[in-house]
Protein backbone atom coordinates (compact mmCIF):
# COMPACT_ATOMS: atom_id res chain seq x y z
CA UNK A 1 0.00 0.00 0.00
CA UNK A 2 1.07 3.56 -0.64
CA UNK A 3 1.62 5.94 2.24
CA UNK A 4 -1.47 7.98 1.36
CA UNK A 5 -3.62 4.84 1.37
CA UNK A 6 -2.30 3.85 4.81
CA UNK A 7 -3.08 7.29 6.25
CA UNK A 8 -6.51 7.19 4.63
CA UNK A 9 -7.13 3.76 6.18
CA UNK A 10 -6.12 5.18 9.58
CA UNK A 11 -8.41 8.16 9.09
CA UNK A 12 -11.37 5.92 8.23
CA UNK A 13 -10.85 3.95 11.46
CA UNK A 14 -10.99 7.02 13.70
CA UNK A 15 -14.78 7.62 13.90
CA UNK A 16 -15.19 4.22 15.57
CA UNK A 17 -12.52 5.15 18.15
CA UNK A 18 -14.10 8.42 19.31
CA UNK A 19 -14.60 8.81 23.05
CA UNK A 20 -12.59 5.74 24.08
CA UNK A 21 -9.00 5.48 25.30
CA UNK A 22 -6.91 5.36 22.14
CA UNK A 23 -4.68 2.34 21.59
CA UNK A 24 -2.06 3.17 18.99
CA UNK A 25 -1.01 -0.50 19.08
CA UNK A 26 -4.48 -1.61 18.01
CA UNK A 27 -4.52 0.98 15.23
CA UNK A 28 -1.02 -0.08 14.17
CA UNK A 29 -2.18 -3.67 13.79
CA UNK A 30 -5.28 -2.73 11.79
CA UNK A 31 -3.43 -0.34 9.48
CA UNK A 32 -0.40 -2.60 9.09
CA UNK A 33 2.19 0.05 9.86
CA UNK A 34 4.83 0.69 12.50
CA UNK A 35 3.86 2.14 15.88
CA UNK A 36 5.95 5.30 15.32
CA UNK A 37 4.40 5.83 11.87
CA UNK A 38 0.84 5.62 13.21
CA UNK A 39 1.76 7.88 16.13
CA UNK A 40 3.25 10.46 13.74
CA UNK A 41 0.23 10.27 11.42
CA UNK A 42 -2.09 10.91 14.38
CA UNK A 43 0.02 13.95 15.31
CA UNK A 44 -0.30 15.23 11.73
CA UNK A 45 -4.08 14.74 11.78
CA UNK A 46 -4.19 16.73 15.04
CA UNK A 47 -2.11 19.54 13.51
CA UNK A 48 -4.39 19.65 10.46
CA UNK A 49 -7.45 20.10 12.73
CA UNK A 50 -8.92 16.78 11.73
CA UNK A 51 -8.72 15.26 15.19
CA UNK A 52 -7.73 16.19 18.72
CA UNK A 53 -6.86 14.19 21.78
CA UNK A 54 -7.39 14.83 25.46
CA UNK A 55 -5.21 13.33 28.18
CA UNK A 56 -6.38 11.49 31.29
CA UNK A 57 -6.58 13.21 34.65
CA UNK A 58 -4.97 11.20 37.43
CA UNK A 59 -3.42 13.67 39.86
CA UNK A 60 -3.77 12.28 43.37
CA UNK A 61 -6.23 9.56 42.36
CA UNK A 62 -5.26 5.96 42.98
CA UNK A 63 -5.88 3.38 40.26
CA UNK A 64 -6.41 6.02 37.54
CA UNK A 65 -5.26 5.55 33.98
CA UNK A 66 -2.33 7.81 33.22
CA UNK A 67 -1.27 7.26 29.62
CA UNK A 68 -3.95 6.66 27.01
CA UNK A 69 -5.52 9.75 25.49
CA UNK A 70 -9.06 9.93 24.10
CA UNK A 71 -9.51 10.90 20.47
CA UNK A 72 -12.18 13.17 19.03
CA UNK A 73 -12.85 14.61 15.57
CA UNK A 74 -13.39 18.27 14.76
CA UNK A 75 -16.04 17.18 12.22
CA UNK A 76 -18.25 15.01 14.42
CA UNK A 77 -20.88 14.57 11.69
CA UNK A 78 -18.95 11.48 10.47
CA UNK A 79 -19.69 9.58 13.67
CA UNK A 80 -22.61 7.19 13.26
CA UNK A 81 -23.24 6.33 16.93
CA UNK A 82 -25.47 9.09 18.38
CA UNK A 83 -24.04 8.97 21.92
CA UNK A 84 -20.43 9.13 20.63
CA UNK A 85 -21.37 11.97 18.28
CA UNK A 86 -22.97 13.85 21.21
CA UNK A 87 -19.88 13.35 23.41
CA UNK A 88 -17.62 14.48 20.55
CA UNK A 89 -19.69 17.62 20.01
CA UNK A 90 -19.44 18.48 23.71
CA UNK A 91 -15.67 17.78 23.68
CA UNK A 92 -15.07 20.22 20.84
CA UNK A 93 -17.09 22.97 22.56
CA UNK A 94 -15.29 22.43 25.86
CA UNK A 95 -11.86 22.42 24.22
CA UNK A 96 -12.61 25.69 22.42
CA UNK A 97 -13.75 27.17 25.73
CA UNK A 98 -10.71 26.14 27.77
CA UNK A 99 -8.45 27.52 25.02
CA UNK A 100 -10.38 30.81 25.02
CA UNK A 101 -10.29 31.14 28.82
CA UNK A 102 -6.54 30.50 28.86
CA UNK A 103 -5.93 32.91 25.96
CA UNK A 104 -7.95 35.60 27.71
CA UNK A 105 -5.78 35.24 30.80
CA UNK A 106 -8.40 33.75 33.13
CA UNK A 107 -6.01 30.93 34.12
CA UNK A 108 -4.23 27.89 32.76
CA UNK A 109 -7.24 25.79 31.76
CA UNK A 110 -6.98 22.27 30.36
CA UNK A 111 -9.42 19.58 29.30
CA UNK A 112 -8.98 16.00 30.53
CA UNK A 113 -10.99 12.86 31.10
CA UNK A 114 -10.86 10.42 34.02
CA UNK A 115 -10.90 6.65 33.96
CA UNK A 116 -9.78 4.12 36.55
CA UNK A 117 -8.72 0.48 36.33
CA UNK A 118 -12.26 -0.60 37.29
CA UNK A 119 -13.44 1.10 34.06
CA UNK A 120 -15.34 3.87 35.80
CA UNK A 121 -15.12 6.96 33.64
CA UNK A 122 -16.05 10.63 33.65
CA UNK A 123 -16.04 12.15 30.19
CA UNK A 124 -14.45 15.51 31.02
CA UNK A 125 -12.46 17.12 33.81
CA UNK A 126 -11.73 20.81 33.35
CA UNK A 127 -8.73 21.98 35.33
CA UNK A 128 -7.29 25.38 36.12
CA UNK A 129 -3.63 25.37 37.14
CA UNK A 130 -3.89 21.54 37.20
CA UNK A 131 -6.66 21.56 39.81
CA UNK A 132 -10.11 20.26 38.83
CA UNK A 133 -12.76 22.97 38.71
CA UNK A 134 -15.67 21.07 37.13
CA UNK A 135 -16.54 17.52 36.11
CA UNK A 136 -18.76 16.91 33.09
CA UNK A 137 -20.48 13.70 32.03
CA UNK A 138 -22.38 13.33 28.73
CA UNK A 139 -25.49 11.18 28.51
CA UNK A 140 -27.54 11.34 25.35
CA UNK A 141 -30.93 10.87 27.00
CA UNK A 142 -30.28 9.52 30.51
CA UNK A 143 -31.06 11.84 33.40
CA UNK A 144 -30.13 9.34 36.13
CA UNK A 145 -26.85 10.51 37.66
CA UNK A 146 -23.72 8.63 36.68
CA UNK A 147 -22.20 6.78 39.67
CA UNK A 148 -18.69 7.45 38.34
CA UNK A 149 -19.45 11.19 38.27
CA UNK A 150 -20.63 11.12 41.89
CA UNK A 151 -17.66 9.02 43.01
CA UNK A 152 -15.09 11.27 41.33
CA UNK A 153 -16.71 14.46 42.64
CA UNK A 154 -16.54 13.02 46.16
CA UNK A 155 -12.94 11.79 45.75
CA UNK A 156 -11.83 15.24 44.59
CA UNK A 157 -13.50 17.04 47.49
CA UNK A 158 -16.89 18.07 46.19
CA UNK A 159 -15.78 19.47 42.82
CA UNK A 160 -18.86 20.78 40.96
CA UNK A 161 -20.34 18.12 38.67
CA UNK A 162 -22.59 18.52 35.65
CA UNK A 163 -24.34 15.87 33.58
CA UNK A 164 -25.18 17.10 30.10
CA UNK A 165 -28.07 15.55 28.21
CA UNK A 166 -29.40 16.04 24.69
CA UNK A 167 -32.98 16.19 25.96
CA UNK A 168 -34.65 19.63 25.78
CA UNK A 169 -35.56 21.80 28.76
CA UNK A 170 -33.71 19.86 31.48
CA UNK A 171 -32.21 21.85 34.33
CA UNK A 172 -32.40 20.13 37.70
CA UNK A 173 -30.15 19.88 40.70
CA UNK A 174 -29.90 16.35 42.11
CA UNK A 175 -27.79 16.42 45.24
CA UNK A 176 -24.37 17.73 44.25
CA UNK A 177 -24.90 17.24 40.50
CA UNK A 178 -26.69 19.49 38.05
CA UNK A 179 -28.39 17.75 35.11
CA UNK A 180 -28.83 20.20 32.26
CA UNK A 181 -29.61 20.32 28.55
CA UNK A 182 -26.28 20.45 26.70
CA UNK A 183 -27.40 23.16 24.26
CA UNK A 184 -28.31 25.51 27.13
CA UNK A 185 -25.07 24.83 28.99
CA UNK A 186 -22.75 25.08 25.98
CA UNK A 187 -24.39 28.30 24.75
CA UNK A 188 -23.22 30.03 27.93
CA UNK A 189 -19.53 29.03 27.76
CA UNK A 190 -17.87 31.40 25.31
Amino acid sequence: MKLVELVEHLYLLLPSRVGAPLSINALREEVGAAFNSVSNWLDILDRLYISFRIPPYSRGLARSLKKETKLYLWDWSQIEDASKRFENMVASHLLKSVHAWSDLGYGAFELHYWRNKEKQEVDFVITNNRKPVVLIECKLNVTAISKALLDLAEALGKVPAIQLVALPEINVQRGDVRVVTAADFLAQLV
